[in-house]
């Protein structure tokens, strides 16, 4: 496999992962309750608590910046700026696994 084949391998699981994020929020939306623990960031209590749709950030934010990575990686889309290109790509992936993870973290807690 060569070097542009394996990217595109990593840009279909990014895109993999990121439809399970989003096809494990619907699944599990029912069973939520209406408010969910989603900004960590913030003090203890109501303040961390969000609406049950705010889940849909984490994907989307995977979404934009898979996107937003793509964009950039056609700017520098000669041979030489490979490199660039693989960097972009790998750190989508780490994105919408990081992103992902966070929400099965929070819907396990929740359900």
């Amino acid at each position: 496999m060569n070097k542009k084949g394996g990217l595109f391998f990593i840009k279909i699981i990014n895109l993999l992962i990121i439809a399970l994020a989003l096809g494990l929020f619907v699944w599990k939306r029912s069973f939520f309750p209406a408010k969910l623990p989603l900004f960590y960031s913030l003090p203890w209590g109501r303040e961390q608590l969000a609406n049950k749709n705010f889940l849909l950030i984490l994907p989307g934010f995977s979404i934009l910046i898979y996107f937003l990575n793509l964009i950039i990686s056609k700017f520098f889309g000669k041979e030489e700026n490979l490199l660039i290109i693989s960097f972009l790509t790998v750190a989508s992936l780490f994105f919408a696994f990081l992103c992902f993870f966070a929400e099965v973290k929070i819907i396990l807690l929740m359900t």
